[in-house]
């Protein structure tokens, strides 16, 4: 109950967390978002201003260019441009102004040009920390939904464990206790449950003490029943023996009476002759003894002897009674002592077996009868799937990330060019409703042509059936209006020098009234008769003949020049517009150049190349790391990247930067580049994760004493830093250097010893 309690605060404290980074990564979004905005809104006032400026800067450079001062050179007064045709040449000469204009413009286009690409750098920045931030809003809700799963979870086991649920008797204690005093109360029932389980350990040894005492008492009373098995045997072979000599005493006793009745009989027999023979009693004994002393004394002697013998036999056998009747009274109370023991052992073993089929009963109802490695078992197989399903499930919402993330790129790519589009589009529509009113004000429909209503302007329907003419149509009209202008300009100067030689002919006719005897004709021919009135009439009305069929010829080619120049105007607004989606076009194939460059660096269907581009990025900051390292551990070398690969070189310093692979490292310089490359990993990760510890495995019985000492020193220096740096190896001048060590002693039967020294 303590550890889901503590799991509940833990992830309720962790969810308030995310939710307050989720907040500020939403505001760091919408921000981000904004700019981005922003930067795109402005994106498009950056290109349309470098569309000006750019197309400014052509026709600067056009009036600048080499054919057009050639042009200028060659320019006449009073004489018509072959180009316009007009009589005024302002800029014949060459102008300062042009060549200032045309500098201030290209400044003003690399200055644009300069904007355009700092936006699209600060597009791409707001872009990437955008995605960023949204990768790490992702990583923050799937966090929080596994939080949220997990906190469900506890909820739920919470809310069902025993201790929690209130029963009808009363209401559960913890139930009723507030969520700040839970931990209190925690504390008390762990102190409580610390005593119990304290009682329970003294019960518990006191068991195995009980144990103990009826093992030794159990040993006792067999010991003691052996003896009283041997006492008993003895007891009855000294009954056996007893009997025995009880017998054999009692036969010796008759055996005595009837001796000391023959005795009696004899001393009655040799009282007689004592009591004749005051002096000499027993003269029939004595004359016995006198026969025979000596076997007669040896006889008594033997008789004597043996009856002493019996004497302390009996008195043997009594005493061994005794001490025998002894010996069984305190064996029996050592088997009343022995027994008493092992009813308490009995008592103790009862009461021990009882806490134990308690406590059995309870570890049943825990796992539901099974094995506490069945469960261990059960609980590692849930948890590797659960990790494997974890990965997948991680791996699946990347691959949706990445697939989302070009997706949105896509999509924002897609609506730029959309939004421009449309733009283009509605500045095209206003320029051509312009371009009508205009047209429909200042020319209107007279100059539209023969077939065109009177009365009614030029519309966009019109507009476009007059624009959908094809251009090989446009250019033979064109040379047809250029063979019309031709004719109507030559048609104009024979025009006026006839009417200039009708005004010289007509200021030099003379008087009628004075009758010339002879007069000369224009053609050198001289009359005499007076007919030199007649015949200036009749070229008069012939000329006038003529100036009226050229001026009724006049009439359908200045209408056809009109046309003409409807048309011109017609072809200039195509060239403009040609020149704006040329334009357009061109900075349509700059970004699709720019997208095809990076296609071809990173673009492939399986990411490779891009892993392989962002990898060289990666691998440039490391090789930064490790070169860092590696001049504490060998000026001689530097790594470098082969470009456009993974691939390393090594350039010898003292060799004049020459460039030599890896693989012509010896074994000690190999080793010093591949620790130089580990502490280099090592910092590459701290950025993300504090490493504090690091490993060598072998490797340092490669080197030479000056390089060890190099490379202990590197050491020194990272365990300063406060890292923990662990070295296997077997070399003896690191074992004298290293104070704190872990030594592992080979012994027999395949075994090892472990031993920690400093």
């Amino acid at each position: 109950a303590q550890h889901l309690w503590d799991k509940l605060t833990t992830d309720a404290s962790r969810q308030q967390q995310l939710q307050e980074q989720s907040n500020q990564t939403t505001q760091t979004i919408e921000a981000a978002v904004s700019a981005l905005q922003l930067a795109q809104q402005d994106q498009g006032k950056l290109n349309g201003a470098l569309t000006q400026s750019e197309r400014s800067l052509k026709a600067a450079e056009a009036a600048c260019g080499e054919s057009v001062e050639t042009l200028r050179a060659n320019l006449v007064a009073d004489e018509h441009c072959p180009v316009c045709g007009a009589l005024d040449h302002p800029y014949r000469t060459t102008d300062p102004q042009l060549q200032a204009a045309l500098q201030r413009l290209q400044a003003e286009v690399v200055n644009c040009r300069k904007d355009v690409q700092e936006n699209l750098q600060h597009q791409a920045t707001q872009s990437a920390l955008l995605e960023s931030h949204r990768q790490h809003m992702e990583r923050l809700e799937q966090e929080r939904r596994t939080l949220d799963e997990s906190l469900h979870t506890t909820r739920e086991q919470w809310n069902h464990h025993a201790l929690v649920i209130a029963t009808d008797a009363a209401p559960s204690a913890l139930a009723t206790c507030a969520p700040a005093d839970r931990m209190a109360w925690f504390s008390a029932e762990s102190a409580l449950t610390q005593v119990a389980l304290q009682e329970v350990s003294q019960q518990e040894r006191a068991w195995h003490l009980a144990n103990e005492a009826q093992a030794k008492a159990q040993a006792a009373l067999d010991t003691c029943t052996e003896q009283y098995k041997h006492a008993t045997a003895a007891v009855t072979a000294a009954a056996a023996a007893h009997a025995a000599i009880s017998a054999q005493r009692l036969a010796l006793e008759t055996n005595q009476d009837s001796e000391a009745e023959n005795v009696d009989a004899l001393l009655d027999e040799l009282a007689t002759p004592l009591q004749s023979h005051p002096v000499n009693t027993g003269s029939d004994w004595k004359s016995l003894w006198r026969s025979n002393p000596g076997g007669f004394h040896a006889e008594r002697q033997d008789e004597v002897k043996q009856w002493q013998s019996q004497v302390e036999l009996r008195n043997t056998n009594a005493l061994r009674m005794t001490t025998l009747d002894l010996e069984q009274k305190a064996l029996l109370e050592a088997s009343k002592l022995a027994h008493t023991a092992a009813d308490a052992a009995d008592r103790a073993l009862s009461a021990s077996a009882t806490a134990l089929k308690n406590m059995q009963v309870q570890r049943q109802g825990l796992f539901n009868g099974r094995a506490v490695k069945d469960v261990e078992i059960e609980f590692s197989n849930a948890i590797t799937m659960a990790k494997a399903h974890w990965q997948g499930q991680t791996d699946a919402a990347k691959t949706h990330a990445d697939a989302r993330t070009r997706h949105t790129e896509a999509l924002l790519q897609i609506t730029t060019n959309l939004s421009e589009q449309q733009q283009n589009a509605a500045s095209a529509q206003q320029k051509r409703h312009d371009w009508l009113e205009k047209f429909n004000t200042t020319q209107g429909s007279s100059s539209l042509g023969a077939g065109h209503p009177a009365g009614t302007g030029l519309d966009a329907d019109q507009l476009r059936d007059l624009l959908a003419y094809s251009s090989a149509w446009l250019n033979s009209e064109r040379t047809a209006l250029q063979a019309l202008a031709t004719a109507a300009r030559s048609a104009a100067v024979i025009v006026a020098e006839r009417q200039n030689q009708l005004q010289l002919h007509q200021s030099s006719r003379p008087q009628m009234a004075e009758k010339s005897p002879a007069s000369t004709l224009p053609d050198g021919t001289s009359t005499e008769d007076g007919t030199a009135p007649a015949v200036m009439e009749n070229a008069i009305d012939a000329i006038q003949v003529a100036l009226t069929t050229l001026q009724a010829d006049l009439v359908p080619a200045t209408d056809n020049a009109t046309a003409l120049q409807l048309s011109i105007r017609q072809d200039d607004a195509r060239r403009i517009q040609s020149a704006s989606l040329i334009a357009a076009l061109e900075q349509q194939q700059a970004r699709q150049h720019r997208w095809a460059t990076m296609n071809d660096l990173i673009g492939s269907a399986d990411g490779k190349k891009f892993r392989n581009y962002a990898q060289q990025f990666t691998l440039d900051v490391l090789l930064g790391y490790a070169n860092r390292h590696l001049q504490d551990l060998s000026r001689r070398y530097h790594l470098q990247r082969i470009p456009n690969t993974l691939a390393l070189m090594v350039l010898d310093q003292d060799m004049g930067d020459e460039m030599r692979s890896v693989h012509s490292l010896s074994g000690g310089e190999s080793f010093l580049v591949s620790l130089a490359l580990a502490l280099a990993l090592a910092s590459l990760s701290s950025n993300r994760v504090r490493v504090e510890s690091l490993f060598i495995d072998e490797g340092f019985g490669s080197l030479d004493a000056d390089t060890l000492r190099v490379a202990m020193d590197a050491l020194d220096g990272l365990q300063a830093m406060g890292r923990k740096v662990g070295v296997i190896s077997h070399v003896q001048e690191m074992t004298e250097r290293i104070n704190a060590k872990i030594l592992v002693r080979r012994t027999t039967g395949g075994k090892s010893q472990l031993s920690i020294s400093g």
